[in-house]
């Protein structure tokens, strides 16, 4: 299986889901309870690759993005498949909410107002040899 291109993230796991029961059958389970892969045409056993799978924004036509990549295994056969492409490209449909502000979140030119208003309260209150013996 070669990584796909333009395809959205929610289809990858049944893309490759997909290949697996097109192209090979369960021969066994591992030790770890996962189950072993054979390639129907030669028989030889399934390997999984590392692929290299740039996430794009849904929006555009073109494929762009922030330049995440995500790294998730692909299938494939080492006798039918010797030259297997790993570079591709999802396409991140799922919808992206906007970030919120927590309670801790300060805007910053309020803060900015806050802080001036403080220091006219001390000379307002304070004499000015008070205020200059905590500035020392």
């Amino acid at each position: 299986m070669n990584a796909p291109q333009r395809v959205p993230a929610s289809q990858f796991n049944e893309l490759v889901t997909d290949w697996l029961n097109f192209n090979t059958y369960k021969t066994f389970l591992d030790f770890k309870g996962e189950p072993k892969y054979a390639c129907k045409k030669c028989g030889s056993d399934i390997l999984w690759r590392r692929a290299f799978l740039s996430v794009h924004d849904v929006g555009w036509d073109i494929c762009c993005g922030n330049g995440e990549v995500t790294n998730p295994t692909i299938p494939y056969c080492p006798q039918c498949e010797p030259d297997v492409n790993v570079f591709g490209c999802i396409h991140n449909d799922a919808p992206v909410a906007p970030p919120q502000k927590t309670g801790w979140d300060i805007d910053p030119q309020a803060l900015l107002i806050v802080g001036i208003i403080l220091f006219c309260l001390v000379f307002v209150f304070l004499d000015w040899n008070s205020v200059r013996e905590v500035l020392k």
